[in-house]
């Protein structure tokens, strides 16, 4: 892989999270403004979105301290091998969602 490329992907990575950490940052926002107006509704709704935008960012703030600054009491393992991941069972899992998500819309326009 190029210098070039490896680049890319980093300044692509930095982007995204930046995206990531503003869109949560304004879900946080909204969920004090909807707390103070006294829509529990809301803070609730805006809040699990702040917590899901901001846990990507976060996250990547965790492994970058962890993977970066070299610490003599951690433990030097081994690379994971291969895993094989069941191809049939998460397309069947998929599909048994897809199906329950029409049957849902069915019942409810037959209603």
């Amino acid at each position: 892989m190029k210098t070039g490329e490896k680049q890319g992907g980093y300044m692509g990575r930095i982007i995204l999270f930046s995206v990531l950490a503003l869109a949560g940052l304004a879900c946080a926002w909204l969920a004090v403004q909807a707390y103070m107006a006294g829509s529990m509704q809301g803070t609730a709704l805006f809040g699990a979105f702040g917590a899901l935008f901001l846990a990507i960012p976060l996250g990547e703030i965790v492994r970058f301290f962890r993977t970066e600054i070299p610490s003599d009491t951690r433990e030097q393992s081994l690379p994971a091998g291969p895993t094989f991941v069941p191809h049939w069972q998460v397309m069947a899992m998929i599909a048994v969602a897809l199906a329950a998500i029409l049957l849902v819309i069915a019942i409810s326009l037959l209603r």
